[in-house]
């Protein structure tokens, strides 16, 4: 049985209890991991509003942990989706890290989807989840990472299960239809739920 309460105990920024609400959760199963492909949390949150989208958790470039709606709530977050027989949208917490995804190289600059220039050191080449193939990636920061794991190792001792934890390019449909979060994160998510296995956490 999953007991998770209305607000993350680690949250450190509550933008509205419901801004992003599509109504009730049926029961809280997993959670999916996204990157958000824009960094500017004010124009992200309006913009999903504005789409009938949402994340309930949001974690920005310093580790900040941004939550917007109740865990009882659900959020539309991850489209036409299915992992382990169950709907992400309506049984998944959703978890974005701030982050530009996937970027692109230009006369030796990176660049995202938008034309933003993102810094070379923000920046590293790696395959995605569900492919060997190599992209650039802006990468997720050391504190992104840390706030994630603790936040996962927290839902853990709620319980919730490591294996019900994906990628959105793991449970989107149809397969490949997303890349995030991909190589964002330095690890795989297939090596995220093994090192979440090593320790649940503190309660």
């Amino acid at each position: 049985m999953t007991l998770l309460p209305d607000i993350y105990r680690g949250t450190q920024k509550l933008i509205s209890p419901l801004s992003m609400s599509a109504g009730p959760m049926i029961d809280v199963e997993g959670v999916t991991i996204h990157d958000t492909a824009d960094i500017k949390v004010g124009r992200l949150v309006d913009s999903l509003i504005s789409e009938g989208l949402g994340y309930h958790i949001i974690i920005d470039r310093d580790g900040t942990v941004i939550q917007t709606t109740y865990f009882s709530q659900r959020v539309n977050h991850a489209g036409t989706a299915k992992w382990r027989n169950v709907s992400p949208n309506r049984q998944h917490i959703a978890v974005s890290l701030v982050s530009w995804g996937a970027v692109s190289l230009k006369d030796g600059k990176y660049y995202a989807w938008n034309g933003s220039e993102i810094p070379g050191a923000q920046v590293a080449k790696r395959p995605g989840n569900l492919s060997n193939t190599q992209y650039n990636w802006h990468i997720a920061t050391l504190e992104q990472e840390k706030s994630l794991l603790t936040f996962l190792r927290w839902c853990m001792t709620r319980g919730l299960k490591r294996e019900n934890f994906c990628g959105h390019d793991e449970c989107a449909l149809p397969a490949g239809r997303k890349s995030d979060p991909g190589g964002v994160l330095s690890m795989t998510m297939t090596e995220l739920r093994d090192k979440l296995g090593e320790s649940p956490g503190d309660a």
